[in-house]
């Protein structure tokens, strides 16, 4: 059984506040439902009122003209017998049609998703001349004049930003909250592409490159640690490039390799995930 963060709440002595939050969102969740149900509840019964008076109001009326010479018995019989399936169908058809408003909301999103502007091409005609290269080989990062806004209509997040990160040089980004340290990144990786200006890696425009071989030859290490849900082996090589060897290599290189060996049955191909204990968060 699995303990993630419970042995924190333990030391803070946070239960309470935890608890209290919880039951909070909970309560909204179930009021959202009981307003949905009531609503279901309050058409049935208009419903059934409606088919009772109309249902009523034809048995009245053939009961009233069964002695009238100029009605036709067998077609007041009839009637009753269409009165009562209409009633039956109609007071169906109205709740799955609400039935159906409500569930379609799901592929009106989907349908909204498709109509979404897509990426610019994976793979360009002049990747291949570039991976023969071994491009990227130095590693000199250039920004010309970038500017860039996540939403059309926002306030831009970068303004003509300019500079240069020589090879092998260590570069602090510095920043308050909010001030586009992360954005930086965001276009670096082409996630949101820049409104005007270029950004160069080792003088190649990034925009003429494939995000392929792009995002493939830049590393990222983000602030918070993550796992794949997968094995050891496809979160170090989630493209299968590398052999179990060199695989190894590396584990022996950061000194995982025995711990893997000592705690994992499988080896490399020990299951993990985010709520794996084999590996502490640091």
């Amino acid at each position: 059984m699995l303990n993630t963060g419970l042995i924190t709440f333990r030391s803070y002595r946070e239960f309470g506040f935890y608890r209290e939050a919880f039951l909070a969102d909970l309560d909204r969740a179930s009021n959202a439902f009981f307003g949905y149900s009531i609503t279901q509840r309050w058409l049935a019964i208009r419903l059934d009122l409606i088919c009772i008076s109309f249902g009523t109001s034809t048995a009245i009326m053939a009961v009233a003209f069964k002695n009238v010479s100029f009605v036709d018995k067998q077609l007041l019989i009839f009637s009753l017998t269409i009165v009562t399936d209409v009633i039956v169908m109609f007071s169906i058809s109205i709740r799955m049609f609400t039935e159906l408003s409500n569930i379609m909301v799901a592929s009106q999103r989907i349908f909204e998703y498709t109509n979404l502007e897509s990426e610019d091409e994976l793979v360009k005609e002049g990747d291949a001349a570039l991976k023969a290269a071994n491009w990227p080989t130095r590693g000199e990062i250039q920004f010309d004049k970038v500017t860039m806004s996540y939403r059309k209509g926002m306030n831009p997040s970068l303004i003509d930003l300019s500079c240069k990160c020589e090879p092998g040089f260590k570069v602090g980004i510095v920043g308050r909250t909010g001030a586009g340290k992360s954005t930086i990144l965001q276009v670096l990786f082409r996630l949101t592409d820049s409104l005007s200006g270029d950004i160069l890696i080792d003088g190649q425009k990034i925009k003429d490159v494939g995000l392929h071989l792009l995002r493939q030859n830049v590393a990222y290490i983000p602030q918070s640690p993550f796992v794949i849900q997968g094995t050891i082996r496809e979160n170090l090589d989630p493209f299968a490039e590398y052999t179990d060897a060199q695989v190894t290599e590396v584990l022996r290189e950061v000194k995982l390799h025995d711990h893997i060996l000592t705690k994992c049955d499988n080896g490399l191909f020990t299951l993990i995930s985010e709520n794996s204990t084999v590996f502490s968060l640091g």
